[in-house]
């Protein structure tokens, strides 16, 4: 193979690129939402002649050499790492080499780049070169990477609305509705919650709690795995109650370096991350925002999109995700009891806007909802008042 130039290690090493064919139905979601059109190669059908965008081929790429090859007229744009963040990744690789692990907090605007150099910056540790520094320090090296996804508007290995750990052993090469489970090879949930929302801003209280819950179990898997390095990918929300928050995560989690992916300001929030990292002792980091464009799909309908992907899995084949296009109300609904000895939900958390008791019955025929697995007894105690949970369910 020939050697290429590497941006974040030495400038000569094998290149292998494996191409695989995979059938994974993914493409069929058009037939359901028009968002996955135009995504795939182009039919040798004329457009105005196809249903939503592209018929499925044999092949579903094509190589392009500018933008006038692509017959649908994309806005398409090469991936490029700016340089500072080439730099920086390079110098956090030494790191997680030498020292302790590493915990890695990226924050910063919307539309900054956070996910995408948390991305970036996860799979150049994984697939970062072994320096044989010592003859024992290969023992040493991280094994995996945790990520610790606090971003519910566009989580990367989860449903929207929902935050995540998850331990990686392989590279993250596609977008997250390509991948909304975390469920493949290399790709390990340790945790998650339903936060009910895609933004902390509805009860900023119990978000923050269910991230320190998220990272005192990666405290928990540093038992097993010492020198597993963790990036944090934070939202958006950085003024006003979102930078108190903020302050708060960086001053209970204390991570090494805490990256904000903005030269820009606003600078009230830059003279407050300062002070916050400056009384953790952690590396500060400022970075360019990622290069802004024309984007094929808006937040709104990348979460859509990811949701639709979430619900329409089907069974993985091998390592591979495999969909399936069936309407969701074609399968055959689960029924759970509220009362009775077969009595399976003991509890229901309204977030967001205020219900009457009365209405939640109705509301909740229907209507997707997260189910969290109650660890603790005590955990129902609040919504229970003077009635121990055994006493409760006799009454049932």
């Amino acid at each position: 193979m020939k050697s290429i130039w590497n941006p974040f290690g030495p400038a000569k090493q094998q290149t292998v690129i494996t191409v695989s064919s995979c059938s994974s139905g993914l493409r069929s979601l058009q037939h359901l939402s028009s968002k996955f059109g135009r995504i795939w190669n182009f039919s040798t059908l004329k457009p105005h002649k196809q249903p939503f965008s592209v018929i499925p081929t044999r092949r579903t790429f094509q190589l392009l050499n500018l933008d006038s090859d692509d017959a649908y007229k994309r806005p398409l744009r090469s991936f490029t790492t700016p340089t500072d963040w080439q730099s920086l990744i390079s110098t956090l690789i030494l790191q997680t080499q030498r020292n302790q692990p590493k915990i890695m907090l990226v924050c910063g605007p919307k539309g900054s780049g956070k996910s995408t150099f948390s991305r970036v910056l996860a799979n150049a540790i994984i697939t970062k070169p072994s320096l044989n520094l010592n003859p024992g320090d290969n023992a040493k090296m991280a094994s995996c990477i945790a990520l610790l996804d606090i971003d519910p508007g566009q989580p990367e290995y989860s449903p929207p609305g929902e935050i995540s750990l998850t331990k990686l052993k392989c590279c993250n090469f596609g977008p997250p509705f390509t991948h909304p489970a975390a469920i493949t090879k290399g790709v390990e949930l340790i945790r998650s919650h339903h936060i009910g929302a895609i933004t902390p801003s509805g009860d900023p209280g119990h978000y923050l709690q269910c991230v320190l819950d998220l990272f005192l179990h990666y405290k928990h898997l540093l038992s097993q795995h010492p020198h597993c390095p963790l990036v944090i990918n934070t939202a958006g929300w950085i003024q006003g109650c979102g930078l108190e928050l903020l302050v708060d995560l960086v001053r209970y989690m204390s991570p090494t370096d805490v990256i904000y992916t903005s030269n820009q300001g606003p600078g009230e929030v830059i003279e407050t991350i300062t002070q916050a990292t400056r009384g953790n002792k952690a590396s500060l980091h400022f970075l360019t925002s990622q290069p802004s464009g024309m984007m094929p799909r808006n937040p709104t309908e990348l979460r859509l999109m990811q949701t639709l992907s979430y619900f329409h899995l089907d069974e993985p084949e091998l390592d591979n995700l495999r969909w399936n296009a069936k309407p969701v109300t074609d399968a055959i609904p689960l029924s759970v009891h509220y009362a009775g000895p077969n009595q399976s939900l003991y509890g229901v958390l309204l977030v967001g806007n205020e219900l009457d008791p009365e209405l939640i019955g109705q509301v909740l025929e229907g209507c997707v909802v997260g189910l969290a697995v109650v660890e603790d007894d005590a955990a129902l105690q609040p919504l229970l008042g003077a009635h121990n949970l055994g006493d409760e369910t006799d009454d049932e």
